[in-house]
């Protein structure tokens, strides 16, 4: 049974738990007050009203106690009262109430735009749970938002988006391909959020045909493309313009596929690199900036020094657009498409640079392992373990031997029979 007594904040406060039972005080603010302060063993405070309603004993939780003040518990008993003084249960008004705030938010849920559900996709999912969330940001604001940004996302239809992804492939299948993953990724986030009941995307099928993963560049490719991506020589008003084709990009997009190949790293990491994170022959890629978020050391052959030029501050490819950006990376990918013809070989993309490189520091004589720490890829099990060391020597002397590798196909003087480096020591471990 509760006690009774006229409740004041400093009462409340002062109630203490007791061990093995539950305190219940009924507040004595009137006669027929029912309002009733709970106390748990644990200390825990709690307002509930209790009252009888077709011959029945009921009860009303209101509330946790500092949440729920003396004064609001009160009212919120009162309002209560009056309901039963008219034959009216409070607690299933509350269930209504709560009810029809839930279809209000549904409703809500429903009436949401294409463009804020890409707003939303983008904070909510895309930024804790994706590292190329900016990438998807600028896919749907560039091509899905300015088309179909102010429909209902309820209302959109394949038709619709299919259309949307077919406009995109004309310029470019594989762009057509990347905007339809992440219009389905983002309408998929919306199902599972409520906000819309199907997906418009299912069914659709890619526009272009998927790019071979394997694409390696022979070495007469290899010194196609280098030679192509020569810095350009200014040329005098007096003389004429040359007659053969000539690669249109800027100085820098060429210098960053050239480190591409020559330091066998992501293109992302290229474009991002800064020159705070070279110290002499060796570039240290963060781990917030690695794809599999550890740090990574790369040594710089002579070659590619030569290739990064003089030291300068902030980054080594500063965005043409962007004070404080580096070029993106869709930057180069779009150059190198542009300009295929030009270089006169068979279509490739930056990556296909990385994996050229890697490729052919094998044919030199590298070890697969020592490979793969050059590339930077996550090792399993035991390997794993001696991830903990960095493997400097190994990979300085792979890079050195990739660059003197890379010499001679420029050269053309061909490949050189090398013995394997990196056995001796996996033989001593």
């Amino acid at each position: 049974m509760a006690a009774e007594t006229k409740l004041t904040d400093a009462k409340i406060r002062s109630l203490k738990p007791v061990t093995g039972k539950r305190l219940e005080i009924v507040d004595g603010y009137r006669a027929d007050s029912g309002l009733i302060l709970r106390v748990t063993e644990t200390g825990a405070k709690s307002w509930f009203f209790r009252y009888r309603l077709n011959g029945g004993r009921m009860k009303l939780g209101i509330g946790p106690y500092p949440e729920i003040t003396l004064a609001e518990a009160r009212e919120a008993a009162d309002r209560a009262r009056a309901l039963v003084a008219k034959g009216i249960d409070p607690a299933g008004e509350k269930r209504h109430e709560k009810e029809a705030a839930a279809a209000a938010r549904q409703a809500e849920k429903l009436a949401t735009t294409v463009e804020k559900l890409a707003e939303d996709f983008v904070e909510k999912y895309g930024k804790t749970r994706k590292r190329s969330w900016k990438e998807d940001e600028r896919q749907l604001q560039k091509d899905l938002v300015p088309t179909l940004g102010k429909l209902k996302a309820r209302d959109v239809t394949r038709a619709q988006v299919r259309d949307l992804v077919r406009q995109k492939a004309e310029a470019s299948p594989i762009a057509g391909n990347r905007l339809l993953a992440v219009v389905r990724k983002a309408f998929a986030w919306a199902v599972d959020e409520g906000i819309v009941e199907e997906n418009p995307c299912a069914g659709i099928k890619a526009p272009g045909k998927k790019v071979s993963k394997d694409r390696v560049l022979t070495d007469e490719e290899v010194r196609n493309v280098w030679g192509l991506l020569a810095p350009p020589v200014p040329r005098k008003k007096d003389v004429p313009p040359p007659e053969e084709p000539v690669v249109a990009m800027s100085p820098d997009v060429r210098r960053a596929l050239r480190l591409i190949l020559v330091t066998a790293q992501r293109p992302g990491e290229v474009v991002g690199m800064t020159w705070e994170e070279i110290e002499g022959t060796w570039w240290t890629i963060p781990a917030e900036r690695s794809k599999n978020g550890m740090s990574h050391r790369v040594h710089l052959s002579k070659l590619t020094l030569e290739v990064l030029g003089s030291r300068g501050t902030g980054y080594v490819f500063p965005s043409p657009r962007e004070k404080a950006g580096h070029i993106h990376i869709n930057a180069l990918a779009q150059a190198v498409r542009l300009n295929q013809k030009v270089f006169g070989v068979a279509p490739w993309t930056p990556h296909d640079l990385r994996r050229t490189a890697a490729s052919l520091m094998a044919g030199a004589g590298v070890s697969p392992f020592t490979v793969e720490r050059v590339l930077n890829h996550t090792l399993q099990g035991v390997q794993a373990v001696y991830n903990r060391h960095s493997y400097d020597a190994e990979k300085r002397e792979a890079l050195n031997r990739w660059a003197a590798q890379l010499g001679r196909i420029l050269s053309g003087k061909g490949a050189e029979k090398v013995v394997e480096i990196g056995t001796r020591r996996k033989a001593a471990r």
